[in-house]
């Protein structure tokens, strides 16, 4: 989760299959076994479950939604 979160802070809005990727690349490198285990398609509906989570948090908690938007 925290991974997504920062992909969404550095990258922003509007590049959904950027973010994806480094994320991806991300787990691969610091996980490379579970990364055999799990396909592509399943790292991704964990990243969406992740991006849900996200948002709850950034509607619910201001200090998580000023980290990723920063002031606004």
């Amino acid at each position: 989760k925290g991974q997504v979160a920062e992909a969404e802070k550095s990258l922003g809005g509007g590049t959904g299959e950027l973010k994806l990727r480094n994320v991806y690349d991300v787990f691969v490198r610091v996980w490379p076994s579970e990364a055999e285990i799990a396909s592509f398609k399943e790292f991704a509906e964990m990243v969406d479950e992740a991006l849900a989570w996200m948002r709850i948090q950034m509607e619910t908690n201001q200090k998580i939604k000023t980290h990723i938007e920063g002031e606004a």
